[in-house]
Formats: structure tokens, sequence, C-alpha cells
């Protein structure tokens, strides 16, 4: 059975009334990385390819609409508060630090380029007289 077939047999099985094309299965990992299975996929296929332990993965049904979490983002959901506004806080600190370097580096190019073209007016101007 394919994603959309699923979908409708859990629909009637559960007597929802609202249409298929509302939902939508995700695959939610022990990670907290989820992610949406395309309506060609075959969903069991997913579940036994991540073993019998319920703790690995799970599939869940979800409004098609719910935000997918990568596996970057995952990463961080099961730490502590403090712990991550001092991640965002480094992460801002390198974000500067970054745009200060990239500031610096396309400020001394233009210099140069200005010097250069300065030094070619004044070339000019001179062998016109």
């Amino acid at each position: 059975m394919r994603t959309e077939d699923v979908i409708e047999q859990l629909l009637q099985k559960f007597k929802i009334e609202n249409s298929a094309q509302d939902f939508a299965l995700y695959i939610i990992f022990a990670t907290g990385e989820q992610r949406r299975l395309k309506k060609t996929d075959v969903p069991l296929l997913h579940r036994l390819l991540q073993g019998p332990s319920k703790d690995n993965a799970r599939i869940f049904l979800m409004e098609k609409d719910a935000e997918e979490i990568s596996s970057d983002v995952a990463q961080y959901i099961n730490f502590h508060f403090s712990l991550l506004e001092s991640i965002l806080q480094r992460l801002n600190e390198e974000e500067k630090r970054e745009i200060q370097r990239t500031i610096t580096k396309f400020s001394t190019e233009k210099a140069i380029i200005l010097k250069c073209l300065h030094s070619k007016r004044v070339g000019k101007t001179e062998t016109a007289v």
C-alpha cells in the first residue's frame, strides 16, 4: 500500500470525515527529526527499515501542512533552554565576526580598485596635455 492508500484506510478506520488531502504520513525519528512521506512511498517499507523497536522511529498521521524538522535542527530539540540560548549567542557572535570580516575584505578591495581607477584618471589627464 502506498501512502495515499494508508491515509484513506486510517481515516475510514477511525471514522474521520475530513478529506484525505488534508493529511500526510510523517516518520518521526528518536532524534526528533520529522520527515513527510511522499504519496508514492510505501510506509510499511519505511517502518521495516527502522527495525522492530518503536524507539528508533514511528509513523504518524498528521495535518499535511505540518512543518518538517531536519536532522540538523532535530539534534537541538532535547537540549536545555539555557544551553540553546548559549548556542544561539555563540552563533550570533560568529555571524557578527563573519559580517565584519566580509565588510573589511570588500572595503579593502574597493579601496584598491578606487586607487587604481584614480591613478588611471590622473594618467589620462597628464597624457592629454
